[in-house]
């Protein structure tokens, strides 16, 4: 129900393509670290002026507008591991509902589980994170904790429950 549903996206900074992704196109990236415009980054690098960030302190979100109010079953988000180059795992996405665009407005569904960057086993690759849920709204927020400087996505899914 997110394809091709509009986003905004957290903070006041472009870094990472925000302005050529679209993460609700239906097409997710190849399943490799080969970063390019169809990524998105969530960017936390303490050391730069926070008004250039997209993810102040390190958290981020994305918004969608559903359009309408939907009974969802399922939430899942492409995201990217190369701990070579210093692009982790998050330390966790938060699956968020409302009906308003309020952010304070959202309330917790569900966390999404990652993979170890810091593990041999995942540290270079792309995969689908996903919960299932059982909730209603018309707004899904998608939480996401940067674990370092960036947090690669280039896709997110939501289904309904029918």
């Amino acid at each position: 129900v997110a394809a091709g549903r509009p986003y905004t996206i957290s903070g006041s900074g472009t870094p990472g393509a925000q302005d050529a992704t679209n993460l609700t196109d239906g097409i997710a990236g190849e399943d490799t670290h080969a970063y390019d415009a169809t990524w998105f980054g969530f960017y936390a690098n303490p050391g730069m002026d926070p008004s250039v960030l997209n993810s102040p302190e390190g958290k981020g979100y994305v918004i969608i507008d559903l359009g309408e109010k939907k009974d969802l079953s399922q939430v899942r988000i492409h995201c990217g591991n190369n701990e070579p180059s210093g692009v982790h795992s998050p330390a966790w996405f938060d699956v968020k509902v409302s009906d308003s665009t309020d952010v304070d407005s959202f309330e917790y569904v569900a966390e999404v589980p990652v993979k170890d960057s810091t593990t041999a086993e995942y540290a270079d690759m792309a995969y689908w994170a996903e919960v299932d849920v059982n909730t209603s709204g018309r707004y899904v927020m998608i939480s996401v904790q940067v674990n370092g400087t960036w947090c690669w996505i280039n896709e997110i899914e939501i289904y309904d429950a029918q």
